[in-house]
């Protein structure tokens, strides 16, 4: 994911991960946007999302929390 002007489509999130983890990570992402640490933005060819620069130190420690990773 990205930050600032950096968007990428919602579909691409998943890559990265092991595929059977494509439905959990897609309800993750939907979590994260429903709690504004993911931000949309509607395009004609479909949703693109990016990182809440004003929230960043909570996305920071969600990735701590899930992957036990810090920046």
């Amino acid at each position: 994911m990205f930050l600032y002007s950096n968007i990428t489509h919602f579909d691409t999130l998943r890559r990265g991960f092991p595929s059977h983890l494509g439905k959990d990570i897609k309800k993750i992402a939907k979590d994260l946007i429903k709690k504004g640490l993911i931000l949309t933005k509607p395009t004609p060819y479909g949703l693109q999302v990016f990182l809440n620069k004003n929230r960043l130190r909570e996305v920071e420690d969600f990735i701590f929390k899930v992957l036990n990773f810090r920046f």
